[in-house]
């Protein structure tokens, strides 16, 4: 900072000030980007033939090098329940989210969130993914968030999820 000393704690107070507005700059524009994604994946895959008895299905995985991808992957999945509420009648849905950094290593981390209107199907899909994929994690109602390491390979871990997502 290009100050005098006696300034030092004006300007340090100022700068805590400006990182805590772009932050909530930040949040609201997540929260609105998460709706859109929300209404872009049911209406999407509310025609698709891979509604398993009246349930919307379906995966979606992004690369997402922010601070806090499970945070970003909440909001889409609380911006799906909203939007799945709002149909009329309430649309039942299932759909598992999930993320990797955009380099990756054999020891990155991945994070998959499953979300759905029935727990029973969740709890279930999460179980399959410790199984199948080796994700480690859990959850509870809802929801159901993991961890994977090491490298997402769509051909590999996306396949393994559509085959899951398929048995349900």
């Amino acid at each position: 900072m290009s100050c005098g000393q006696p300034l030092l704690p004006e300007r340090v107070a100022q700068v805590v000030d400006e990182r805590k507005k772009a932050e909530k700059r930040v949040s609201d524009l997540e929260r609105e980007l998460a709706t859109h994604i929300a209404r872009d994946l049911l209406e999407s895959h509310v025609s698709d033939p891979a509604i398993m008895n009246g349930t919307v299905i379906g995966h979606s995985h992004r690369t997402d090098d922010g601070g806090n991808p499970l945070g970003f992957l909440s909001a889409i999945a609380s911006a799906l329940d909203s939007r799945a509420e709002q149909h009329t009648p309430p649309l039942p849905y299932l759909f598992v989210l999930s993320s990797s950094p955009s380099v990756q290593t054999q020891t990155s981390l991945s994070t998959v969130l499953i979300v759905g209107s029935d727990e029973k199907f969740v709890k279930v899909l999460g179980e399959s993914l410790k199984t199948k994929l080796g994700i480690k994690g859990g959850g509870k109602g809802s929801r159901w968030s993991g961890k994977f390491v090491g490298v997402w390979k769509a051909s590999k871990e996306a396949l393994a999820i559509a085959g899951l997502l398929k048995e349900m």
